[in-house]
Formats: C-alpha cells, sequence, structure tokens
C-alpha cells in the first residue's frame, strides 16, 4: 500500500472529525498529498484554489449532503470515491461513483483511489 497514491493530490470531504483525521492518514501513508474539508463551502473553496486528481466524498454532510461538490467535480471530470454509511442510496446519484461502506480497511480504500485514478486496474470478476 505504501507509495500507491504517490505524487497524487487527493481531496477528502467528511464532516467527523476522526473519520476526516484517519482517511487523510491512510491516503497520505500512501503518498498522497490530502487536503481535508469538513462542510461543502470548504471543499467548494478547495476545488476553486487547487486541481485534485480524485476525491474520497462523505454523502452525509452534517443535515445535507455533498452534492454540490460532486456536481463541481463532475464538472471538471476530477473522479471520486463515495465513502458513506448510505450505500444503498449513493450510487443512484452518482452511478459512475465506487462506493465504499463504512468502516473500511485501509487497503481498500486506497485501492479504490488508486482505481478511481485509474492508477490500477480493478481486479476481474
Amino acid at each position: 500500500m505504501s507509495g500507491e497514491l504517490q505524487g497524487t493530490r487527493i481531496l477528502v470531504v467528511e464532516d467527523d472529525f476522526m473519520v476526516r483525521l484517519e482517511l487523510e492518514t491512510v491516503l497520505g501513508a500512501a503518498g498522497a498529498s490530502v487536503h481535508g474539508c469538513g462542510t461543502v463551502v470548504q471543499a467548494l473553496a478547495a476545488i476553486a484554489a487547487e486541481t485534485f486528481d480524485a476525491a474520497v466524498l462523505d454523502v452525509r454532510l452534517g443535515s445535507g449532503t455533498v452534492e454540490p461538490v460532486a456536481r463541481k467535480l463532475d464538472e471538471l471530470r476530477t473522479p471520486f470515491v463515495l465513502y458513506t454509511g448510505t450505500e444503498q442510496t449513493a450510487n443512484s446519484h452518482w452511478p459512475q461513483a465506487r462506493v465504499i461502506a463504512k468502516p473500511a480497511a485501509a487497503a481498500l480504500l486506497v485501492r479504490a483511489v488508486s482505481e478511481t485514478i485509474g492508477l490500477t486496474q480493478r481486479p476481474a470478476g
């Protein structure tokens, strides 16, 4: 897992500070430069200021959703992974996105981001 995301810039949007910190740590250990945000406003500001190779998005942020961020990433053709506890509804809005259910093993998260960017191929089957 170490270095699998070397040289990539990853946006993490997660309102739970501890979960966000864990995601930042896991992706950073895999070599990514990670920008963590806890709100839609923060995430949209980060997207306006920086270019990202991919994003990891929690679907529910407080009383709202990550939809404005996902729409902006779609516009920019930036792929994203949905890291969520609401797996059954997540993919209906963004069918192109990989959905990872919380909690997930570090290796699964890194692999999902890597595959989303196209650094590695999904196993057949």
